[in-house]
């Protein structure tokens, strides 16, 4: 596109940039740079400038050397560009117009607009389900780009794109070009091995060696968990400036290490402010505390991991801060470790995502439910993929971050229906007694085009019978509420969630029971 493309068209009223620092010659050099950066059409020109720099000076061999090859190309991409670059020859085919719309949602309307288009390309084509299937079931030393092209590339730039990322971050640029300016030095018109790049690795950050043996040979993946987190306000700082404190502690309930990242944003709409940590690493089945101080309240904390079984990042809830209320403690930064555990064992929680959970559709049932067969179109454990085109006919799944989830944020949701179409959620309760349901709701402003929740219908079920009962889901705020505590038999148990809503959407999130605490207030249903 570079010959035919029209770089006059935004300098048409050069008198615009007068004022602008650098003039109107910088902005002409960083809308050229922007045209190689987001030309996901084989003209990324500093993608294919940074393979002069080290891959076509020496490169790994043996059973790793295909992912090894592709974290150092993206090293040293990051290294020159601070960018990370995405091209492939497959992409030209029948679905090109579909992979396109695909970027284009990722880029606006998933709030992709501070990103590159390389970016968003990046996202929209690792985020499918059949590329995380890859990735979770074959290790890149065993991944066979001859199989599939495509998804091997694809799995590969979700994967050891990552590594990269990571490393890059946490390294930072220089100690990363050290890193591939000395393997350059000692291996150039040569070739050399894993443990070869582990060596030179250990020189800079001695726990290289468990990143890439983790990354590069196994599909264990961590899985981070963030309860709420805590914030207040400090006393204000010596120059008068307003304090406040935040912390989250987060857990990786999984066997494997992982790192990740945690995201504070102040403000709200165009005035809003983003500010990113530095990489944390983090053991497996171990937690850590991390704590900043602000100069405002935050509208908003999410976990990011660099790649782990959530998959996306995830907000972490927050109490509201009290203005009034000013908390006498030493101001914290940074990280910590803490004691982990497992959670609570007397909470049984449901997710959308789990075993227990199935939909059934109404008169226009498509035969979807959890683990279904003969679906030909792209689904995620059995549902129908639908993200931003409005409110779906028939249960579909759609990402969130501010949903529930163990691991994954996600919720299944559906438009308006005569009550036929039901999602249920079955779990087991310990023991019979008094137990308080609760449902969990994500921000409603994520499903923007679903405005106007209404009064759900819920159907509770255990061994002494069903139990009819409804939710404003309208009135409650998002998070866990309280919809009624009932007497169970203990055992089984479900909670079915009617399509039938004064509304305009039901969102079937996840549910919790929790035992009843008696004498608070709350009615038990017999």
């Amino acid at each position: 596109g570079f010959p035919t493309a029209r770089f006059d068209v935004p300098f048409r009223k050069p008198e615009r940039f007068h004022d602008r620092e650098g003039g109107l010659p910088r902005a002409k050099r960083q809308r050229l740079e922007a045209f190689c950066v987001n030309d996901f059409s084989g003209g990324a020109l500093f993608a294919g400038a940074s393979r002069s720099f080290f891959r076509s000076q020496t490169a790994a061999f043996g059973a790793d050397a295909l992912a090894v090859n592709f974290v150092l190309e993206e090293l040293a991409n990051l290294v020159l560009t601070d960018r990370r670059s995405y091209f492939s020859a497959h992409l030209f085919g029948p679905e090109l117009g579909q992979a396109v719309q695909q970027t284009i949602t990722s880029y606006f309307a998933a709030g992709r607009r501070d990103a590159n288009f390389a970016t968003a390309m990046i996202d929209a084509f690792t985020s499918r389900p059949e590329v995380w299937s890859a990735v979770l079931g074959t290790s890149l030393r065993d991944l066979d780009p001859w199989e599939d092209p495509q998804r091997a590339f694809d799995a590969l730039t979700l994967k050891a794109g990552a590594l990269a990322q990571s490393l890059y971050d946490g390294l930072g640029a220089d100690a990363t070009a050290q890193l591939l300016a000395t393997l350059r030095e000692r291996y150039r018109g040569e070739s050399f091995g894993l443990a070869e790049l582990i060596a030179v690795g250990a020189e800079l950050d001695p726990d290289l060696e468990e990143l890439f043996e983790d990354w590069l040979t196994t599909v264990d993946l961590p899985g981070f968990v963030a309860d709420e987190g805590n914030a207040f306000r400090l006393p204000d700082g010596p120059d008068g400036a307003p304090r406040y404190q935040v912390t989250v502690e987060v857990r990786n309930d999984e066997p494997v290490p992982g790192v990740f990242r945690m995201t504070t944003r102040i403000g709200e709409g165009g005035e809003s402010s983003r500010e990113d940590s530095d990489p944390v690493r983090i053991g497996g089945q171990s937690a850590m505390r991390w704590s900043t101080v602000l100069s405002q309240p935050p509208s908003g904390i999410w976990v990011e991991p660099y790649l782990s079984l959530n998959r996306d990042a995830f907000r972490v809830p927050l109490p509201p801060i009290e203005e009034t209320e000013i908390v006498t403690a030493e101001p914290l930064e940074g990280t910590e470790e803490v004691p982990w555990s497992a959670g609570d064992p007397e909470m049984v929680t449901v997710d959308d995502l789990d075993d227990g959970f199935a939909v059934v559709n109404g008169s226009q049932d498509s035969g979807f439910r959890l683990a279904g067969r003969g679906v030909d179109r792209e689904t995620d454990q059995g549902l129908p993929l639908q993200e931003f085109r409005g409110v779906p006919r028939e249960w579909s799944r759609a990402t969130s971050a501010s949903s529930w989830g163990r691991y994954r944020h996600t919720v299944a949701y559906i438009r308006p229906g005569e009550g036929e179409g039901r999602a249920t959620f079955t779990s087991e309760v310990p023991r019979g007694g008094a137990w308080e349901l609760e449902i969990h709701l994500p921000h409603k402003e994520r499903f923007r085009r679903a405005r106007g929740w209404g009064v759900w219908t819920l159907i509770v079920t255990d061994a002494s019978g069903y139990r009819e009962v409804t939710f404003d889901a309208g009135a409650a705020e998002r998070g866990w509420s309280l919809v009624e505590a009932f007497e169970l038999t203990g055992g089984e148990v479900s909670v079915s969630l009617s399509d039938q809503t004064d509304g305009k959407v039901v969102v079937a999130d996840a549910i919790r029971w929790r035992p009843a605490t008696r004498g608070n207030g709350v009615e038990v249903e017999g």
